[in-house]
């Protein structure tokens, strides 16, 4: 790389000053001779500024050298830095050239590959087509063989699958297909509501399900008996009605309407049938209500047995007295329990126990479970003892 043109000037420069100075101290040196040292200091105390002047000069030409070494090792990292910008750039265009060459080779390669599997596959199907020309009788025969065959397979295993069918658990039975189960749902929870009387709903999604099986040599249902085992199921989901007391149910049946009927038919239990009795107002001690209840069909009572159980089904306990004349087996005919059950509650009492007039025993008894409440407003007629007073009058005539 060419220097640049001001440092030659600074180079002249300091060649010229160092010259002059060169010369001046010879000069110098000629005229003062070594023996009239007092006539050289002379013009020197006159006036200092003919001798500052090479310090001058010398001081400058230190300052233009180290100016031109400075340039000089500018111009040198210059050139390093230029030698490795051209080196980056070749390294750069060789990196280029190699990936363009390796794409070149790549793209023949790619190229060939394709070119012979093109051929190598013309030439199968080539010999295929000439193969199939001359066996084309024998491979139709086959191919509809091995259809024929396939079909009857997949017939065979169709008809050996069945599907076995379950209520909330309950195994009923095998059918052929799941829609001879689920067409009949509806059908089958209408004639159990209607039979039963209550509100029942078989949901095909939480109720049934199903299980694959192979059904060759098993029994397949049709839809008729599919409906049939539902009917005569009775361990079926029940939509219903209790009586509760308190909390507590007391009695499950049909639905609100003869729930209410039961009811009435307790109340009707214990009222008078006078005709001079006239009841203000009729009801329970305890908290009674009717709320929608589900259950299995079979726990579903009918309305007698709803009373009965309503009105018996308590039982309490309480004491019996002994009297003169008792014994072990006649109090149990008289309680009407066993003696079993006696000696249950009491089990100091046996048969052979001594039992004295006064004697108390424990005992249950049944109640209600209901307790009805009533406000009676009762009519009737009472006689009133009186004393008749006889008066004289003038104004009746006598026998009136």
């Amino acid at each position: 790389m060419a220097k640049f043109n001001f440092i030659k000037k600074i180079k002249k420069v300091r060649k010229k000053d160092q010259e002059e100075a060169a010369l001046s101290g010879a000069g110098e040196q000629e005229q003062v001779p070594s023996g009239t040292q007092e006539q050289a200091k002379a013009p020197s105390e006159t006036g200092d500024t003919e001798e500052q002047k090479p310090a001058v000069k010398k001081i400058t030409g230190i300052i233009w050298e180290k100016a031109g070494d400075a340039v000089d090792a500018v111009d040198e990292m210059c050139e390093e830095a230029g030698e490795l910008a051209e080196a980056g750039g070749s390294g750069i265009i060789e990196i280029g050239a190699a990936v363009i060459n390796f794409y070149d080779k790549a793209s023949a390669v790619a190229e060939w590959f394709v070119l012979k599997s093109l051929v190598i596959s013309g030439r199968k199907l080539h010999d295929m087509r000439i193969k199939t020309a001359q066996y084309r009788k024998d491979i139709i025969k086959d191919a509809c063989v091995l259809g024929v065959a396939c079909v009857a397979m997949v017939g065979a295993f169709a008809l050996a699958t069945g599907y076995e069918y379950s209520y909330n658990g309950r195994v009923l039975g095998i059918v052929q297909e799941q829609s001879d189960v689920l067409d009949i749902l509806d059908l089958a929870s209408e004639e159990l509501s209607q039979e039963y009387g209550s509100n029942i709903e078989i949901d095909p999604e939480e109720d049934i399900t199903f299980r694959s099986v192979v059904s060759y040599g098993k029994e397949i249902d049709s839809q008729d008996d599919v409906l049939r085992r539902f009917t005569y199921m009775s361990e079926i989901n029940a939509q219903a009605s209790a009586i509760t007391a308190d909390g507590e149910v007391i009695a499950v049946v049909e639905n609100e309407e003869i729930a209410q009927q039961v009811l009435e038919d307790v109340k009707n239990l214990f009222l008078s049938d006078s005709d001079d009795v006239e009841y203000e107002y009729i009801g329970f001690v305890e908290d009674v209500k009717i709320e929608s209840y589900s259950t299995k069909l079979t726990d579903i009572t009918s309305r007698s047995e709803a009373v009965s159980l309503i009105s018996s089904g308590g039982q309490e306990a309480a004491e019996y007295t002994v009297v003169e004349g008792d014994s072990f087996y006649g109090i149990c005919e008289k309680l009407g329990i066993s003696a079993n059950e006696l000696t249950a509650l009491n089990p100091w009492f046996t048969e052979d126990a001594m039992i004295h007039v006064g004697d108390t025993l424990v005992i249950e008894r049944t109640v209600p479970l209901l307790t009805l409440e009533t406000v009676e407003v009762t009519t009737f007629a009472e006689t009133i003892p009186y004393e008749t007073e006889y008066q004289d009058s003038s104004y009746y005539y006598e026998g009136e």
